[in-house]
């Protein structure tokens, strides 16, 4: 069993600077520390783990991190360590850097083990990728390939760690559903506000969603919503109004009824278990 602190506290919000398309630091330290809080990520990033006694929960599923596991973060999910000391390295970077095919190719899957020759190779790329980022003035140009070697290293690697491999199921469409219902998280939106942003008949949407997806368009927003819901009410000590208005619901009062639905247990109700069963906030990440 491995312990954050027991306090909630905000969810940091990790956006890159203005005029940066990467940024590369050592993220070393007591959990304590306020950096090392929960943290939603605006873009894409990948955490090395440098020291065996780490680990960290993606919106609230735990993951160990052994020394060497590289670990997968999508924009819009919520992380935060599980202690009692971090050491990763984390590389936080835009997708303006990256082409369609090598964008495509980021894990879908949690995290890789890579062995150790393929370690060695890995963390000759991502030293590399420092020396330029520090250089005082970041060749982009220079990155570009190097971070689109790292990437793809990443994919093959995770692709051949999935028994049995499965073939990649893409389309544009619904990959741009996904980012918009992350980026408004709201209960208000419908299927039909959905597809004519995306200048497609709500029928043709849900089509498309059944087929890729195997879900609605109303099943994905509301399975957004509630993880929405679940990160702040475990992660943060955000008012139960407070997180029923931001999600678009009219009042606390329906939205403790939809979240009992969809969970079994009411907003409180599932905020105080989380409390309880995570005093000191262990985890059993032995899986």
């Amino acid at each position: 069993m491995l312990r954050t602190n027991s306090s909630s506290a905000p969810i940091l919000t990790v956006a890159l600077p203005p005029g940066r398309l990467l940024t590369i630091r050592r993220l070393r330290g007591p959990l304590a520390d306020a950096d090392l809080g929960p943290r939603r990520y605006l873009q894409h990033a990948i955490l090395l783990a440098e020291a065996p006694s780490s680990a960290h929960a993606v919106d609230l599923a735990p993951h160990p991190l052994p020394e060497g596991r590289v670990a997968f973060l999508r924009p819009g999910q919520v992380q935060h360590f599980l202690g009692p000391e971090v050491d990763v390295t984390e590389i936080h970077f835009s997708a303006a850097l990256l082409d369609r095919e090598t964008a495509d190719a980021f894990p879908r899957a949690p995290h890789v083990d890579p062995p150790a020759p393929a370690r060695r190779r890995l963390a000759a790329l991502v030293a590399q990728i420092a020396w330029e980022y520090d250089d005082g003035d970041p060749d982009w140009n220079m990155i570009r390939p190097l971070l689109a070697a790292l990437l793809l290293a990443l994919a093959r690697l995770s692709r051949v760690h999935q028994r049995p491999p499965t073939p990649p199921r893409h389309d544009a469409r619904v990959e741009r559903l996904r980012a918009l219902i992350a980026s408004r998280c709201t209960i208000q939106a419908s299927a039909s506000d959905y597809a004519r942003h995306l200048h497609l008949s709500s029928k043709r949407l849900n089509e498309l969603t059944r087929a890729y997806v195997g879900k609605t368009v109303s099943q994905m927003a509301r399975e957004t919503v509630m993880i929405e819901a679940r990160r702040a009410l475990a992660l943060s000590d955000e008012r139960i109004k407070t997180i029923s208005f931001r999600l678009g619901f009219e009042d606390a009062s329906y939205f403790s009824r939809f979240f009992r639905r969809e969970a079994g247990e009411t907003p409180s109700a599932f905020r105080e278990r989380m409390q309880a069963s995570c005093e000191g906030r262990s985890y059993d990440i032995s899986g």
